[in-house]
């Protein structure tokens, strides 16, 4: 299941169950929901941009919302196996290469078919604890952020794109000089050697 989904679930076990059994509750609703609801997964990234915008930012507000209040476990609970998998993945890159991590219900192998995009989306927000209207403004600050970014990243690739024409045009002029250097080069070995040719041949008469 998405970060999202474990957030949200997360938020519902700390609102419904007791603060002591609530990490626990938490990591085996992460285990279920990883094992039961696997989810759709946006690949390659370029091709699910707005997937992944969603994701981002419905993780963040909700991640906030967990911030504000005062029980946190269940939440702590529901993200604890991916913190664990994710840096045992970065000290140990063959493992997440071979699919055998540390939670097995993170392992290869063990799901046949991840759900549609539309019923990841379904499942994942099938609550009631994101605002709307904080998730509206949240999401069109993001937006804003991104438009800005994708604008300087147009500035780059025009500057780049000018920097490679100037650069074909240096690379241009240095060919001609070279050709040119050779062919004084040519003209001034036929001159000496029709010099010493002339007196060479005064040398033997």
């Amino acid at each position: 299941m998405t970060g999202a989904g474990h957030i949200a679930a997360g938020l519902l076990i700390d609102r419904h169950c007791p603060p002591e059994l609530a990490f626990g509750a938490g990591v085996l609703g992460h285990a279920a929901m990883d094992m039961l609801l696997p989810e759709y997964r946006p690949w390659p990234p370029c091709d699910n941009i707005p997937i992944l915008a969603w994701e981002a930012v419905a993780s963040y507000v909700l991640l906030r919302e967990a911030y504000k209040r005062e029980e946190k476990a269940g939440v702590l609970g529901q993200l604890a196996p991916d913190v664990v998998d994710g840096v045992y993945s970065l000290l140990n890159p063959q493992a997440w290469q071979r699919g055998t991590l540390i939670c097995p219900w993170h392992r290869a192998g063990i799901f046949k078919r991840d759900m549609s995009w539309a019923s990841t989306f379904a499942v994942e927000n099938g609550h009631t604890e994101i605002d709307p209207d904080e998730l509206h403004r949240t999401g069109c600050e993001y937006g804003r952020s991104l438009g800005k970014d994708v604008g300087y990243l147009r500035d780059d690739v025009t500057e780049m794109k000018a920097d490679i024409k100037e650069l074909r045009e240096s690379t241009k002029r240095i060919e001609q000089s070279l050709a040119k250097s050779e062919w004084l080069r040519t003209l001034g070995a036929a001159g000496v050697s029709a010099i010493i040719a002339a007196i060479v041949a005064r040398l033997v008469k």
